[in-house]
This record gives structure tokens, sequence and C-alpha cells, in this order.
């Protein structure tokens, strides 16, 4: 999956790739080894290098089993980048949090979040959570954590 955009298809991928269930994007119905019988026992491949691909490669690698001999891949334009979240610490804060903050002196809900409220146009909203997002990462725990995908 390519961000929150509509899915995006690889210009190599023709319809008849796709018709016959052999090219999926992540948020198709019914994306894991059952989608396409015919998937096990081989090799897929997933494109992409955030959370969405890493979770989905560790779900097909864990439906496979241990005596498949199914193989997953996880293709992407760039080593694994890990972040805890995939945006800076300020967006997570919420109302109690915040209520706290300004009880003890703070300023209280941070300015970043303070803007975004303010906002009336969806567009400007995805504006700002396109610029502050960090697409492209995953945690720690999935990368390097028990059963993720450097374990």
């Amino acid at each position: 999956a390519l961000g929150n955009a509509p899915p995006v298809v690889p210009d190599w991928a023709n319809d008849e790739m796709i018709h016959a269930g052999k090219i999926k994007h992540i948020f198709d119905e019914g994306v894991g080894l059952d989608f396409h019988a015919s998937a096990r026992n081989r090799s897929i491949a997933i494109v992409g290098g955030g959370i969405s691909a890493a979770h989905l490669a560790l779900k097909l690698e864990r439906e496979a089993g241990a005596r498949s001999t199914t193989a997953v891949h996880l293709v992407c334009r760039h080593d694994l980048r890990e972040q805890q979240f995939d945006t800076h610490q300020d967006w997570m804060m919420d109302s109690a949090a915040a209520a706290r903050s300004e009880a003890g002196g703070g300023q209280g809900l941070p300015k970043c979040r303070r803007h975004f409220a303010s906002l009336d146009s969806y567009a400007e909203r995805r504006d700002v959570i396109k610029r502050e997002r960090v697409a492209g990462t995953v945690s720690a725990s999935v990368s390097r954590g028990k059963g993720g995908l450097r374990y």
C-alpha cells in the first residue's frame, strides 16, 4: 500500500494478472493465503516498506506455517526504517494529557494539534497529514522483535 491514497498497481501488472488474483492490493478483501489457493507453496512478494506491508508479510508467514514451502518476500525501495510511530509524538497527545499539561502550567495541546483543529477544510487537513506523517517506517518490535521480520 502506498500511503492513504487509492490503490496503486505497478505498471508491469496487466489486467489478466489482476483478474486472475495474482496481483492484489493490501486493502482488497480476503488478502491472505486463502485469497488464492495456488499461492500455497509458492513465492509471494509484498511491495512496500512500511508498517502495513510488514504486518502483511508477518501475517502471511504465520498463515503459511512451518511445514509450508511458501516463501514470503518483502520488496522495498529502501532498507527497513525503524521508527516507533509514523508521526511526531506531539500528534499523540490526547485530551487528558493536554489537561494535565495545562494544570501543571504547560501549553496543553501542542501547537500543531491546535492548528489542525482550527482547519475547516478536509483538503487542508489531508495536506497536514501528508506533510507530518513519516511514511515507510516500521516499529522496532515489527522489525527486530520476537516473531518480527528480522527475528
